[in-house]
């Protein structure tokens, strides 16, 4: 039986450059620019901030929440849950706003439970693509509930495909530990911060 010989593709690209570059024209490079294009329209669509720069807002991304694992470096436990959600509308059935009340609880491992351990707390509610978001402020966890209200009217469709149901509950948490003094000389505290995110759309 008569082998056939079959050319590898860099012998293909050898034999025949132009339709080579061609084909990196047509094919190879729009996947690639549409996958550029994807992750960062992905990118700056599903951002938060929790500061301002001079009155401008400082982005934090997906890559910034913490994972899993790092939680779990501070925490036993952190749980979220969406206890009610209510809207409120105005005597013409016009939209005026929805709250969101929330039962939070955590739990620190043993090395961020101590009395040199301090945990301060911000909130906001943020949406995917629509890019709507709360004013951040202070998060007093309490064990009856916290409520956050949220202004905008949802839900809201950006580009036909993308639509954003609710907002996301994002959570800032700062631990500063601090430390005993040694030899006179008092460490500098050990300052962390963190971004949870618990999912509603």
């Amino acid at each position: 039986m008569e082998k056939t010989n079959k050319k590898s593709i860099f012998t293909w690209i050898k034999d025949y450059p132009t339709k080579a570059v061609i084909a990196l024209l047509l094919i190879v490079l729009p996947i690639f620019l549409i996958t550029i294009f994807t992750v960062n329209f992905v990118k700056n669509n599903k951002k938060f901030y929790f500061d301002k720069e001079n009155e401008t807002p400082i982005y934090l991304h997906q890559s910034d929440v913490a994972s899993e694992k790092t939680m779990k470096k501070y925490f036993e436990s952190f749980t979220v849950e969406l206890k009610d959600n209510k809207i409120d509308l105005d005597d013409n059935d016009q939209f005026v706003r929805q709250t969101y009340k929330f039962l939070i609880d955590y739990e620190a491992t043993k090395s961020y439970s101590g009395s040199n351990v301090k945990m301060t707390f911000k909130w906001v509610l943020a949406t995917d693509w629509i890019n709507y978001q709360t004013t951040p402020a202070t998060l007093s966890i309490s064990s009856t509930g916290n409520t956050i209200v949220f202004d905008k009217e949802l839900p809201k469709t950006k580009y036909l495909f993308f639509t954003a149901k609710r907002p996301h509950l994002y959570i800032q948490i700062t631990i500063t530990k601090n430390f005993s003094d040694t030899g006179g000389v008092t460490p500098e505290p050990e300052v962390s911060t963190l971004y949870y995110k618990h999912k509603l759309a």
